[in-house]
Parts: structure tokens; C-alpha cells; sequence
């Protein structure tokens, strides 16, 4: 290579006639030289082709020649001639006399009457023959030739230059074989070209990450190419960055955020040489998923502790979650972390939010992203805490700066008027629509008509290409490539099968695809294409996707009506059902029929056992959940007819299809089918015992899931039943010590939680933790999955400080191990929020609420159920609150997400109307309320039959309802029965069955049978004193109970004595300040009003009155208000 070019960067110049080589130049133009940059490209080569029969606007000759010699020069060692029947234009003695060439070159020149043509292959290759080892002559056949042959003297001159050049053992390169057609020459040159690549930039076996940062860094140059810094919008963002440590930078399509973030790549690394860089630009090419830019982050973090003496023994995990863990520890160990940045651009073009999960682990080092604004992605990394720095346009100085950079790049001018005209327009301060302006001039495919003049011919293309909107550009652009089609192939249909198809994809195509779904799509048709559209392609994960939303947009607009664009969508899923199922198939096939709304049809494609065993696998991942959604939508929520088991019966090995039998039964529970997922799960298991026999892990787990399933059916003596014996099995297989006999004594323990045995529970609890204690340590998820139980075991005692000891304990693993923004920490987070709810600090819980329900919308995006557990619980704080309506509000966006996800007939969904109901009935609003109890309560009768603790819970509340409209009877009615399942269900001695005989204590108040009351109140005592003991804000609920029907009856000392119990109970537990101790407070002042003792009177009413007006309970303080007035009268006489 010459001096003068930059290391992989190669300039060629193409020097032939003109009017003899239009065809063979626009063929060149439109085809060729993109496919020789693509592949150049793919070695980190960046090409420009010097071809100047346009680009000129000297119309003084001599200086035109000049500016073909100084472009030669800048290319040497590399030129490109052809030479064809005809000699070329010979410049006077005059003309050449002006060039500031050497004096014998210019006699020479005169003296033999060179043309053009002639002086620059002269000068190119025959002047310095030690620099033509890059020069390469191609000649045209005169069969080929339709122009008519020059005079004979010029015919002479061209016969002598090419014997000249057709040199046995000569430096340059000439091909003895005549090309016939434009598509001859065309393989020639690449044939060629990449003879010249293999000897100078040669294919490299490198490893994968090399492979990997070779697409990125040939990206980057790109970006970099014609980029003109704004040195005051530079210095900005890294103020901002070195201040916030988290910066977005956003703007408008194509405003140059990718440019901006490469260039401040390059300065960052400058001002901090022994910082930790890492650049990502989404698009540029290889797997782009969360999952693959976080394990090419921890790559290049290997490599760069490795380099610092930092041993790293530990292999990089396939899994995702352990993928992330380690992501976080890494990056604590990296020397001065708090230099170290993450580049990552352009976010938005990831398909879903959801796959941008690894940026919340980069939780130690400055990340610099680029997204655009208004995007669910843009609205995660602010969830994130990142803060946004949006682009502005380019200035008039900027804008003819790039202008005239690119043209020199190119060896192409245009005049100072075009150059303003081009400046002025508004859109040109988008970098992208005047990149894609200026590419699409250099590769003008008309020439000039015979009596147009240069500056006329471009003044015409600029006015075509100037548009008023970067869709218009690329509606011109896709116009044009139409043409080249049709020019070369006969054949522009395939231009818009080709972006048609791609708009309507999931998220991009592979070539291989495009071809097999249509047949209108040669290989070599979407090789020009592809080559054509350039940087407005991505390449993600293998996959042809648009770079852009605005070509996105515009091909949308190309569809005729809907049908045609559920036309398109058809043509993808018939190709992809008729391929081997694979992950790709799994993600592209029934997101196509989900999107046309075709339920037969993907009933049809759920029903392939093959799709079920691959979306199966994903289990607990985002994709089961999908599998669920597309369920959902199929077969509704038809428990019956999903026949999944026919499917099944094909497979012939029996260790195979037991998994699969396995894994429906984790579906089948998943969308609350729980008799199917039974049947699927003894299925699988009588398989297993005849395999392996009893004692068998695979027999254990299955048992496990059994047992799961009877516990979510409200079974629970069943669930225990099949936990023991799966426990049994694993402690003869692993012994006691084990993680897998912790597991199960943990679901033990959980078991006699919700039995309300609650002692045995922190039993089986406390042996799972000594355990996963002894195998893990103490900081290891499972470990913090226990002490959250046992929290929860605490909180069910009324000992809510223990309970926050633990969840705070469980939570800080969590944090440790994952980072912030982990599902887990969120389950933790909710549920130290519920003990705040319990504690009356209402504020506090919505703190955590909220900060859960950020994570969720992070991890999962809103429609996931995990973000409808975290509304609902924010819902039940409004209520709590007495905000009744902002209560509604967020319970039924927790519906709407539950229906979404499960379809209408599921337990979650029941589960979010019967709370819907209750709040209508504080409402007072009695009949809506029963609407949605009985909705609930149908749902959840489907689902689970009649003998299910849910459903007692519905029975339970219309019992309420029917009390609140004064019809005690039916209430009874309906509290009985809900008593009669509670107490199979639990047994007697359950804090549910003490619920409802404390409620129907209630009604038989109401009805004005104390006696009767008082018997259903006591039992109620007994109970909650089994479970809860004496200091629990249950029991001082019922002893309050207690209380009012001994004021009822007139035994105001008895009376008392309940009331102080009960303030007693609550005052330890809750302290004064909260409602619960004012409402019993108040029951003493009124008693104390009874007594004629107004003092104590006013001393109670007054202090409840405070507690009612800092929580706004208006009801309340006016009962308190009255009797302290009373009280004050009283006492006036």
C-alpha cells in the first residue's frame, strides 16, 4: 500500500470511456461496488470507489485531468481499467499544456494524442510500474459492443495501449478472457478483489469473542467515518456522566446518538487509558439478546482481570440467572470500578424491555446507553434510574462540513449553490437523512442526458432526492433499488416480498428465510438488496431486521389494506410449520398466528408434542409464559378439550415422554387446570417408578409436584402426604444434608403454615435453613428463600418486628447475589411491605410496594402476573387507606393483566375480583359487590369444585354483604357453609374457621342474641389463642367483640374488662398511634360515658379523636368528637 492510505482503508479509482460503458458503470454503481464494501467489510476494511463520471464540476478540461491524477495518487497502489472499442476523448495541445504534470509527460502526452483514458492508466500504472501490483484491466468484447468503433487512427492508439498493457510477467493484473455483459465484469472484479483482500487483510480463525469485537469495531468505523463532533454536546455528556453514573443519550431517528456514543468512546479512553471500556452496538451483527451482550460483557471482563493479575477459576454459566450473578461480582472485582463504562447502543432495537434485563446488574460502573425516547425501552432504563440527554440537529457549519468531507472522501464536488441548496433544507440536520442523501447521490444510477450539462444533470438528482421527511427518502431510496432490480433482473417485485416481509417479522429474518418464503427472492437478488440498503439493515442475532423505525414505517404504508399484511404473516408461518421445530420456529410461528388472530390454527401448532418439549424446557423463563399466553388464547381457559395427552402417546421412549408428561404438568397448573395437571403428573410418575423404580430423584420431584398441586387445590392433609413420601425417597437417595431434602422440608413447612400450625412450620423451616445453611453458606438464594418463609411464619404470629428481622435478612442476600433489580428481591420487597400493612404504617408499605412493582416492570414488562401481584398489593394499601377509588383503580389494572396472561377463568383472576367486591362494599355499594363475588366464586368453584379454602372465602364475604344489607339469615347461611369447608379443609383449630365463627358472632349481634354471639365470639377466642397466643391483634379483636356484646347487655364492668384486654393487646402490638388501638379507645370512652365517668370519657374519646384525624378516618373522629361533647356536657350538669 502507498503512504498516503490509511491502514484498512482502501481507495480504488475506476478509469474507462463513458459512452461506450454506461451499462457496464450503472451495473458497477448499483451491484458491485456495495457487494465489495459488504465484503470488505466483513474483514474491517473500510472502501471507497474513486468514479468520477459524475462529480466534476470544472468545466475547464485541463483542470478536470488534474483532478483525475491527484485521485489516482491518493488510490495508488489500486486501479480498476476497462477498456472496451473505443479510444476516448483526446484533449488539445492547449489543454494539456495547463497541467501541472512533469513537462516530458505533457510532450509525450501531445505528441501521441493520448485521451484521457490513455493519460490516466499512463500515469496509474505505466509511469510507476513498482506501484501497479493492485492495478487490474478488464476488456470488453466487440461482440458486446454497440457504440459505434472510433475512427481507424484512435483505433490504432487503443490497439497499441492494450498490447501495452497485455504484458507476459507484468506488475499489474489483466484478465485475457473478454467480458460479454455487466454481469461478467462484475465477477471478474470481485474474483479479483478478493484475491487482493486475501493477500493484504486476510480471513482469520479467531475466537469467537475477537469475532465479536471485529463486527463492532467495523460499525464503529463507520459511525466515525464522516462524524462531525460538537465539542460542546461531547464535554456535556460526560459531565453528565461522571455526575449521574447512568446517562441515556435519546433524540429523533437518525439524530446520530450511535455516532455520538462511538466518538465518546474514543475520548473516554483517551482521558482514562487504564479504565475498563466496553462498547455494544446493537445492529452491528451477532446474537442480540440480554442474555448474549451479558455474556460478551463477562468475555471481555475475564480477559481484562485476567490481564491484571486477577485469577479467575470459574467457567462463564449457560444459565441466565447465574449469567447476571456472576455479571455483578465481576464487575465488583474490576481495579478503580468506578472509571469503568459500559457502552451500550441503541436499546430500542432490542425486540421486547424484557431483554434488557442485564443492564440492571450493572450496578458498580458508569453505563452510557442510546435509545429513543417514548419507547417501552426508553421507559425501563428511567425505571433504571438512568438520565436522559437528548441530541439536538445539526448547524449550518456542521451540516457543509460533512457535505464537503464526504465528497472529498468520494472524489466527487458539487458546486457551492448545490452545496447550500442541500444545507438549507431542515431536514439535513438529521446526520441520518443526510448521510442517506449523500450515499444515494455518490450512487446515482441515471446519466446525464446528451444535452444536459453536468451542473444541470445534478441540480435534477438533488431536487429528486431532497425530501421533505426521512420516510420520503427512504420511499425514494426503496424506488430506486426497485429500478436497479428491475434494470439488472427484470424483476422489482422482490423488493417490497423482501421489506414487506421483514416489517411483518418478529424481529428480523435470516437470508436463508427470506429465499425459503418466497420464491419471487433469488439468492442473488437479496444479495444486490441487501448490499443496496447498506447500514439501513441490521444484523441481529444472524437475523435482516431495519435499523430504522422510520424505513419500518414507510414499508408499512406499502401494504394495500390489513389483508394484505395478514397475507405476509401467513407466508411466514407456512414456512416456519414446515421446518424441524426449533427455537426459531418457536418464537417466529405462533407469535405470526397470534398476531392474525388464527385460534384453529395455532391449536393446530400448540398440539406438536416437538413445540411443547422445546417452549416446556423454558420453564420458569419469559418464553413458558408465552407458551402459556398463546395457550390461553388458543383453547381459553378449556381446561377438558386442551389435548395435549393425545400428543403425547406418540412418543415411544418412556424416559422422554415421562418429562414431557412432567413438564404439561407444570402447564396444565400454570393456567389452573389442576385435575389435568394431576393426571399428567401420575402419569409421568407411574413411568418413572417403572424405569427407575421407587427410590428415584425423578420419582421424588414428581411426588414434589403432586404434592404442589393438592396444596394449590386447598388439599393440604393430600399435599403433606405426598411431600413426606417424596422426602422420604430423597433422604435415601442424598441423605439428610442436601439441598433437594431442604426443598421439600421447606414446602413442609409451608404446608403447616397455611394449616395455621404454626410452630411446626418454623420447625420444618428452620431444618431446611440448617441445611442449605451447611451446603450453600449463609449468602445463597435458597437460604434467603427460607428465612422469607420464616418471616412470614412471624408475621402470621403477630411478631412483626421478627418478621421484619428476617425478610430484611432474605432481602439482603437477594442483594448480595443478584443486584437490585432481581424478581426475588422484589417477593421480598412485597413482603416486608405486607408487614407495614399489618404494622398500620401504610406509607412505608407503599414504599416497597412500589419499588416491587418497578422491578417487576423492569424484568418482565407490565403484562406479567408477577406485576399484577404487586398492583393488587398496592391496591390493598388505598383500601387500608379508606381510598377507595385509587384502591379500584389499581385492582383492576391487576385484573385487566391477570386476564391478559390467563384468560377469565382462573384462580388469580377470582382471586382480583373478590377484591374488587370488597371494595364495593365499603363502598357501600352492596349489589355490585355481590356481582363480583359471585363472578369470583364461580371461577373459582370450575377450578377448584366447592371443598377449596378460596371458595369459603368468597362464601364467607357474600355472608358479609348479606349482613351489611340486613339480611342476617342468609348471611348465616352462607357463613355456615363457608365454616363447613374451612373446617374440612383445616380442621377446627384454624385462624380461618375462627374468622367466620367470629363473623357469625357478628350477625347474632345484629340479630340481638348476645348469648348466642357470645358462644361463637368464645370459640373464636379459643382458636386464635391455640394458634396465635395471647399478644395478637386477632385475639384482641375477639376479646373487643367480647366486649361490645357485654355493653350490649347492659354489664358495662364485664364490659371494660374486655376493652382494657384488648387496648392492652393492641397497644404492644401496634404502639398507640394507629386506629386499630383508637377504635377500642373509644369503645372505653363510651363505656366510661355509660358510667357517668366523664373524665375517663373524655380522656379516651379525646385521645382516640387525635389518632382518627392524623389517619383523615372522618367517620370516626365524629363519633370521638360526640363523646367528648357528651362527656363535657355531662360534666356541665
Amino acid at each position: 500500500m502507498s503512504g498516503k492510505q490509511k491502514k484498512n482503508v482502501v481507495r480504488i479509482f475506476v478509469s474507462s470511456t463513458f459512452r461506450d460503458m454506461n451499462k457496464e458503470r450503472d451495473y458497477l454503481v448499483n451491484v458491485v461496488y456495495p457487494k465489495l464494501r459488504s465484503i470488505a467489510r466483513s474483514r474491517g476494511v473500510y472502501v471507497t470507489i474513486i468514479d468520477l463520471r459524475w462529480g466534476i464540476t470544472e468545466n475547464d478540461l485541463a483542470k478536470i485531468i488534474e483532478r483525475c491524477l491527484a485521485e489516482i495518487d491518493e488510490a495508488r497502489p489500486h486501479f480498476i481499467g476497462i477498456l472496451g472499442n473505443r479510444y476516448g476523448t483526446v484533449p488539445s495541445k492547449e489543454q494539456v499544456d495547463k497541467l501541472k504534470v512533469d513537462k516530458t509527460l505533457k510532450d509525450k502526452w501531445t505528441q501521441e494524442g493520448y485521451s484521457i483514458t490513455h493519460m490516466e492508466i499512463d500515469y496509474a500504472v505505466f509511469l510507476k510500474p513498482e506501484m501497479a501490483k493492485y492495478s487490474y484491466f478488464y476488456f470488453k468484447s466487440d461482440k458486446a459492443s454497440t457504440e459505434k468503433q472510433d475512427d481507424s487512427e484512435n483505433l490504432r492508439k487503443l490497439q497499441d495501449l492494450k498490447s501495452k498493457i497485455r504484458v507476459k510477467d507484468s506488475p499489474w493484473h489483466w484478465r485475457d478472457k473478454e467480458f460479454e455483459n455487466p454481469v461478467e465484469l462484475g465477477e471478474q472484479i470481485v474474483e479479483d478483489f478478493i484475491k487482493m483482500l486475501d493477500e493484504n487483510y486476510p480471513e482469520q480463525s479467531i475466537s469467537q469473542l475477537d469475532q465479536i469485537n471485529l463486527i463492532h469495531s467495523q460499525y464503529k468505523m463507520e459511525l466515525l467515518n464522516n462524524y462531525v463532533e460538537d465539542k460542546k454536546t461531547l464535554k456535556e455528556i460526560l459531565e453528565k456522566l461522571e455526575k449521574e453514573r447512568r446517562v441515556v443519550v435519546t433524540g429523533e431517528v437518525g439524530i446520530g446518538k450511535s455516532a455520538t456514543l462511538a466518538r465518546l468512546s474514543e475520548i473516554y479512553r483517551g482521558e482514562k487509558p487504564n479504565a475498563f471500556v466496553f462498547e455494544h452496538y446493537i445492529g452491528a451483527g451477532g446474537r442480540e439478546t440480554s442474555k448474549d451482550i451479558a455474556l460478551h460483557l463477562l468475555q471481555e471482563l475475564k480477559k481484562r482481570l485476567e490481564s491484571n493479575g486477577i485469577k479467575i477459576d470459574e467457567e462463564i454459566p449457560n444459565e441466565e440467572d447465574k449469567i447476571y450473578a456472576m455479571l455483578s461480582r465481576w464487575l465488583s472485582l474490576l481495579p478503580n470500578k468506578e472509571d469503568a463504562l459500559i457502552i451500550i447502543d441503541g436499546l430500542d432495537q432490542l425486540p421486547e424491555a424484557r431483554e434488557l434485563l442485564f443492564v440492571s446488574y450493572l450496578n458498580e460502573v458508569k453505563v452510557l446507553a442510546s435509545c429513543r425516547d417514548n419507547t417501552e425501552q426508553f421507559n425501563y432504563l428511567v425505571n433504571l434510574g438512568f438520565r436522559k440527554y437528548v441530541l439536538s440537529s445539526l448547524g449550518i457549519e456542521q451540516r457543509e462540513e460533512i457535505i464537503r468531507r464526504v465528497l472529498k472522501a468520494a472524489g466527487k464536488e458539487l458546486t457551492e449553490d448545490q452545496i447550500k441548496r442541500i444545507v438549507k433544507e431542515e431536514m439535513a440536520g438529521n446526520p441520518l437523512y443526510l448521510r442517506t442523501l449523500l450515499n444515494m447521490l455518490l450512487g446515482i444510477y441515471e446519466m446525464k442526458e446528451e444535452k444536459e450539462s453536468q451542473n444541470e444533470f445534478m441540480d435534477r438528482m438533488i431536487g429528486k432526492y431532497l425530501v421533505r421527511s426521512l420516510e420520503d427518502l427512504y420511499g425514494v431510496m426503496v424506488g430506486e433499488l426497485r429500478r436497479v432490480m428491475y434494470m439488472y433482473f427484470g424483476n422489482d417485485k422482490s423488493v417490497l416480498e423482501f421489506l414487506k416481509l421483514i416489517a411483518v417479522s418478529r424481529s428480523g429474518l435470516s437470508e436463508n428465510e427470506v429465499v425459503g418464503i418466497s420464491s419471487d427472492i433469488l439468492p442473488a437478488y437479496l444479495s444486490v438488496m441487501r448490499n443496496y440498503l447498506d447500514y439501513n439493515l441490521a444484523n441481529k442475532n444472524d437475523l435482516l431486521d431495519f435499523m430504522h423505525e422510520s424505513l419500518r414505517d414507510m414499508v408499512k404504508k406499502l401494504f394495500k389494506d390489513k389483508g394484505e399484511e395478514v397475507e405476509y404473516r401467513r407466508k411466514i408461518y407456512n414456512y416456519f410449520s414446515k421446518q424441524e421445530v426449533d427455537e426459531r420456529q418457536i418464537y417466529e410461528a405462533p407469535y405470526q398466528l397470534y398476531m392474525v388472530g388464527d385460534r384453529d390454527e395455532i391449536r393446530k401448532y400448540l398440539s406438536n408434542v416437538n413445540v411443547l418439549k422445546l417452549f416446556l424446557r423454558e420453564y420458569p423463563n419469559n418464553r413458558f409464559y408465552e407458551l402459556v399466553n398463546y395457550v390461553t388464547f388458543g383453547f381459553g381457559k378449556d381446561c377438558e378439550n386442551m389435548m395435549f395427552s393425545d400428543k403425547v402417546t406418540g412418543v415411544q421412549d418412556n424416559k422422554e415422554r415421562a418429562d414431557i408428561l412432567n413438564d404439561l404438568g407444570i402447564l396444565m397448573g400454570s393456567l389452573g387446570c389442576f385435575d389435568e395437571a394431576l393426571n399428567f403428573y401420575n402419569e409421568a410418575l407411574s413411568i418413572y417408578e417403572k424405569f427407575y423404580g421407587r427410590d428415584h430423584p425423578n420419582v421424588a420431584d414428581t411426588l414434589n409436584n403432586i404434592g404442589a398441586i393438592y396444596e394449590e387445590k386447598g388439599e393440604l392433609d393430600k399435599a403433606l402426604e405426598y411431600y413426606n413420601e417424596a422426602l422420604s425417597i430423597k433422604e435415601k437417595v442424598y441423605g439428610r444434608d442436601h439441598p433437594d431434602v431442604a426443598g421439600t422440608l421447606h414446602n413442609i413447612g409451608a404446608i403447616y403454615e397455611e394449616k395455621g400450625e404454626l410452630d411446626k412450620a418454623l420447625k420444618y423451616y428452620n431444618e431446611a435453613l440448617s441445611i442449605r445453611e451447611k451446603v450453600y453458606g449463609r449468602n445463597h438464594p435458597d437460604v434467603a428463600g427460607t428465612l422469607h418463609n420464616i418471616g412470614l411464619v412471624y408475621k402470621e404470629k403477630g411478631e412483626f418486628d421478627k418478621a421484619l428481622e428476617y425478610y430484611n435478612e432474605a432481602l439482603n442476600i437477594y442483594d448480595k447475589v443478584y443486584g437490585r433489580d432481581h424478581p426475588n428481591v422484589a417477593v421480598s420487597l412485597n413482603n416486608i411491605g405486607n408487614v407495614y400493612v399489618n404494622k398500620g404504617d401504610y406509607d412505608k408499605a407503599l414504599e416497597y410496594y412500589n419499588e416491587a412493582l418497578n422491578i417487576y416492570d423492569k424484568v418482565y414488562g407490565r403484562d406479567h402476573p408477577n406485576v399484577a401481584v404487586s398492583l393488587n398489593n398496592i391496591g390493598n394499601v388505598y383500601e387500608e387507606k379508606g381510598e377507595l377509588d385509587k384502591a379500584l383503580k389499581y385492582y383492576n389494572e391487576a385484573l385487566s393483566i391477570k386476564e391478559k396472561v390467563y384468560g377469565r377463568d382462573h384462580p388469580d383472576v377470582a382471586g382480583t375480583l373478590h377484591n374488587i367486591g370488597a371494595i364495593y362494599e365499603e363502598k357501600g355499594e352492596l349489589d355490585k359487590a355481590l356481582k363480583y363475588y359471585n363472578e369470583a366464586l364461580s371461577i373459582r368453584e370450575k377450578v377448584y369444585g366447592r371443598n377449596h379454602p378460596d371458595v369459603a372465602g368468597t362464601l364467607h364475604n357474600i355472608g358479609l354483604v348479606y349482613k351489611e344489607k340486613g339480611e342476617f339469615d342468609k348471611a348465616l347461611e352462607y357463613y355456615n357453609e363457608a365454616l363447613s369447608i374451612r373446617e374440612k379443609v383445616y380442621g377446627r383449630d384454624h385462624p380461618k374457621v375462627a374468622d367466620t365463627l367470629n363473623n357469625i358472632g357478628n350477625v347474632y349481634v345484629n340479630k340481638g342474641d348476645y348469648d348466642k354471639a357470645l358462644e361463637y365470639y368464645n370459640e373464636a377466642l379459643s382458636i386464635r389463642e391455640k394458634v396465635y397466643g395471647r399478644n395478637h391483634p386477632d385475639v384482641a379483636g375477639t376479646l373487643h367483640n367480647i366486649g361490645l356484646v357485654y355493653k350490649e347487655k347492659g354489664d358495662y364492668d364485664k364490659a371494660l374488662e374486655y376493652y382494657n384486654e384488648a387496648l392492652s393487646i393492641r397497644e404492644k402490638v401496634y404502639g398507640r398511634n394507629r386506629p386499630e388501638f383508637a377504635t377500642t379507645l373509644i369503645a372505653i370512652g363510651y363505656i366510661y360515658l355509660e358510667k357517668g365517668d366523664y373524665d375517663g370519657a373524655i380522656k379516651a374519646c379525646s385521645e382516640a379523636l387525635d389518632i382518627f384525624r392524623r389517619f383523615n378516618l372522618n367517620y370516626y373522629a365524629n363519633l370521638a368528637s360526640q363523646c367528648v361533647e357528651m362527656a363535657r356536657r355531662g360534666e356541665r350538669g
